[in-house]
């Protein structure tokens, strides 16, 4: 901690406007950081270290640390593992672009929304757990992180905005959330390990080419009604079938490959018992 002086006048002393008051503020150093404050909130704008491993402060001055600034990590290619304090809620945009050495960042159970690009290139992920207070993953969040395997979609997303999985090479494993809405564009497109994934049914609206070129997909189970498709969903998924239950509406407009049958888990399960 170090003490400055600063000098100001009252513009209120109108009879003494050379009037001026001696005024000692205190202002902590944090390592490693450089932050602004507004509304008793602090952002992180600039990391100024430079080791493999960073751990954010959950609060600066007694006042918490609400937004990780956009860039913040940016082309930071040797860092491997950042620790996010529970009090952060916005991950902003590029935040960890490119940190390509990175395999471990636990988003807390406390952010609400990841913006555009936050992890895009970080090929060293493996694994990506999206908490249930997310609401929103930005366009292109986790593009082109090519060693991610397993993701885990939280129950309060209720939308995944455009290219947000694309390009994910080795990704084999999702879940989604039961409050997802949306899916964008490209969402999950060129995702070639991805052989199967189910869709809940609050799923509404499944936009333009968001699995086309997830070229392993063999199943794509859905758990609700036919929701609105875009164009080129499942371009050149050639060994894809759509699957839906029985009593759900709107399969029977179905016109666009893959094929899409009437799927039967619980005998499917018996058949299975009794082979």
């Amino acid at each position: 901690m170090t003490s400055r002086t600063f000098y100001f006048s009252d513009p209120q002393w109108t009879n003494h406007p050379n009037r001026y008051y001696r005024l000692r503020w205190l202002i902590t150093e944090i390592q490693d950081y450089v932050y602004t404050i507004e509304n008793h909130q602090i952002t992180i704008t600039k990391y100024t270290g430079s080791g493999d491993t960073a751990t954010i402060p959950g609060d600066i001055l007694g006042l918490p640390v609400r937004v990780i600034g956009g860039s913040l990590f940016q082309n930071r290619t040797n860092l491997t593992s950042v620790t996010i304090p529970d009090s952060v809620t916005y991950i902003g945009s590029n935040a960890f672009a490119n940190c390509r050495s990175l395999v471990s960042a636990t988003i807390p159970n406390s952010v609400t929304n990841i913006g555009s690009y936050a992890f895009i290139n970080c090929t060293s992920l493996t694994t990506v757990t999206i908490p249930d207070s997310v609401k929103d993953i930005k366009k292109q969040a986790f593009y082109r992180c090519t060693g991610l395997v397993n993701v885990t979609i939280g129950n309060g997303v209720t939308n995944i905005a455009d290219g947000a999985f694309l390009s994910c090479t080795n990704l084999a494993n999702v879940t989604l959330g039961n409050s997802l809405v949306t899916l964008g564009r490209y969402a999950f497109s060129d995702c070639g390990s991805l052989t199967s994934i189910t869709i809940p049914a609050s799923v509404a609206n499944i936009q333009n080419w968001a699995f086309s070129s997830s070229t392993s997909l063999i199943g794509i189970y859905f758990l609700g009604n036919a929701p609105s498709f875009g164009s080129g969903v499942f371009d050149n998924d050639n060994s894809a079938t759509v699957y839906y239950l029985p009593g759900k509406t709107g399969w029977n407009l179905w016109v666009n490959p893959p094929p899409a049958v009437l799927w039967k888990p619980l005998a499917q399960k018996c058949q299975r018992a009794d082979e």
